[in-house]
């Protein structure tokens, strides 16, 4: 219901419809795929240009050119250059979802940076990440960082980027591969240069199979493709266009877009009708006069019915036409665009800062409640260290920290070695040995962490990470790319650290130690606490309070490793 008022609302004057190949569009329009589910495109200057912006420009008119040169050489990308900013949508799922959730195999929508000058692609990819690296796939390398799944993908040209998670840059891959691939959304990528706001949708892609549409409103889902043009004036005017693969559909199109308005109408009188009654109540003491606690309730509901009867103005007044295999209708909006930016920009940073906020106390509570492990942190230390007496009686040595390839690059973390230990032999033999952790093949496999190791909480989903780790460098047990033998006296073997330290599991990843430095084991709070095993079997747990101050003496490391 929503999506329907949002499109006969929000709209656009004019939509050209000359098909133009990749090569004569933009840089960011003409990375888009045709099959993609659907795409935002921005003009930045015709944004920026715009009464939306009047107020910005106004203050920036007061900065000299020689300050906005000196602010446009601190980044890799002078901003005054980026022309489009471009928002792709690979999938259905990632049109309502298009954030990426920090998944090794999550897929999210691309954000496309075109330029109108080439720019330097090594300082892009080190200010992108200064401490991710360099990935490729199929002869294309792109910048790339663990932490979130996400990579950089600097375009041919030098003249666009794209940022976006790690698979979602592989799905632009093999279609840049193949070269212009097209699709129902082809020619929308023409269409949309000119405007200022341009949104276009597949619905075979983004409509969800299983939504239930009543039968008068099915039509609008058997679109080949749906255009919202947006140009931002004095009033804010824009179009609609739906395309459909023949003239009988565009007439079906016709009766549904006529059928949604009138839905949009009925729905909009039901809200009115409830901010009515607030407005109608009668405030509460008996006297007539409301207190200031009713003032901001009585004020949003009567804002509320004003623009309810302004969109149903809108509404009643659209002229929907058919030419062809299209159908198409216009409207314009004559409210202030500054201040329809300035209200939305508030509501945003209110319910931004209350969602952070509500998320940033809900993980200290549970930090506090539950420590940093899900289940009996010595009972699953116990476990590694019969894995790890159990590898060390095979092989006679512990596994190193990281299983590394011929020239010494890591590939593998001790947790993957230990697999067959652990019952999880099946498991171990689906990794494959000669490629990194986080190779294409690899990172599926993170989901299936063994339970040995334990979940973070302050993760949402407890994507295959775990605070498992051993201590790495001079003084350890795991100093080097061979593995120990058991030492006479006990050391320390492995331990669950305080959040929020946490790895990949299966990335070659640990608690490495410093000269004069003891390693990082707890979180910010003074409760933090870990645990620690040692090569005899014992199993202490260490307080940040009380054990930080003489971490190294705990943990039997030399003073001068």
């Amino acid at each position: 219901m929503s999506r329907t008022l949002f499109a006969c609302t929000c709209l656009a004057l004019g939509l050209p419809t000359a098909p133009a190949r990749a090569a004569e569009l933009p840089p960011a329009l003409a990375a888009v795929p045709g099959d993609a589910a659907a795409f935002v495109a921005v003009d930045v200057p015709a944004v920026l240009n715009s009464p939306l912006c009047d107020d910005l420009q106004y203050v920036l008119g007061a900065v000299t050119p020689a300050e906005a040169a000196a602010f446009a050489k601190k980044f890799p990308i002078d901003p005054r250059t980026v022309e489009h900013v471009v928002v792709v949508a690979p999938t259905g799922a990632t049109v309502t979802d298009p954030l990426p959730d920090l998944h090794p195999t999550a897929v999210s929508a691309l954000a496309v940076f075109g330029c109108s000058k080439a720019f330097d692609p090594a300082a892009l990819q080190k200010g992108f990440s200064p401490v991710g690296r360099a990935k490729s796939y199929r002869g294309r390398v792109y910048q790339f960082e663990d932490e979130n799944w996400t990579g950089l993908l600097v375009l041919p040209g030098n003249r666009a980027f794209v940022i976006g998670a790690e698979d979602s840059l592989v799905w632009l891959i093999d279609r840049l591969e193949k070269g212009d691939v097209r699709g129902p959304l082809s020619p929308a990528r023409a269409e949309a240069a000119g405007h200022a706001l341009f949104f276009a949708v597949n619905p075979a892609a983004a409509v969800p199979p299983k939504l239930d549409l009543p039968p008068a409103l099915r039509p609008l889902a058997e679109a080949q493709r749906v255009c919202v043009a947006v140009d931002l004036g004095k009033s804010i005017k824009g179009s609609v266009e739906l395309h459909y693969a023949d003239a009988a559909g565009a007439e079906a199109g016709e009766k549904a877009v006529k059928a949604a308005v009138e839905l949009g109408r009925t729905t909009l009188k039901g809200l009115e009708a409830q901010l009515k009654e607030v407005t109608d109540k009668p405030p509460p003491g008996g006297d007539g006069t409301a207190g200031p606690g009713e003032f901001p309730k009585q004020a949003f509901a009567l804002l509320g019915i004003g623009t309810l009867r302004r969109l149903d103005e809108v509404l009643e007044k659209l002229p929907v036409q058919r030419a062809g295999t299209a159908v198409r209708f216009t409207a314009e909006l004559k409210s202030s665009p500054s201040g329809a930016a300035a209200a939305a920009a508030a509501f945003a940073g209110i319910a931004f800062l209350g969602k952070n906020a509500a998320t940033t106390f809900e993980r200290v509570g549970r930090a506090i409640n539950d420590g940093p492990g899900a289940g009996p942190e010595e009972a699953r230390l116990k476990k590694l260290a019969a894995a790890f007496n159990a590898y060390h009686a095979e092989h006679g040595h512990y596994p190193p920290a990281a299983a590394t390839a011929k020239d010494g690059t890591p590939l593998l973390s001790w947790r993957v070695a230990l697999l067959p230990y652990l019952g999880e032999k099946e498991l171990y033999a689906e990794f494959r040995q000669n490629e990194p952790w986080d190779s294409l093949h690899n990172k599926k496999l993170i989901a299936k962490m063994p339970a040995v190791f334990p979940k973070p909480t302050s993760y949402k989903q407890n994507y295959g990470r775990t605070n498992a780790m051993v201590l790495t460098g001079p003084g350890t047990l795991f100093d080097g790319p061979t593995g120990a033998k058991k030492p006479a006296k006990a050391a320390v073997l492995a331990l669950e650290a305080s959040e929020p330290v946490n790895v990949w599991w299966t990335k070659p990843a640990d608690r490495p130690v410093a000269p004069g430095k003891p390693p990082e084991l707890f979180g910010q709070f003074d409760f933090s606490r870990c645990w620690v095993l040692f090569t005899d079997g014992t199993v202490k747990e260490l307080t940040k309070r009380e054990d930080a101050p003489r971490l190294a003496e705990v943990l039997g490391l030399p003073k001068n490793p």
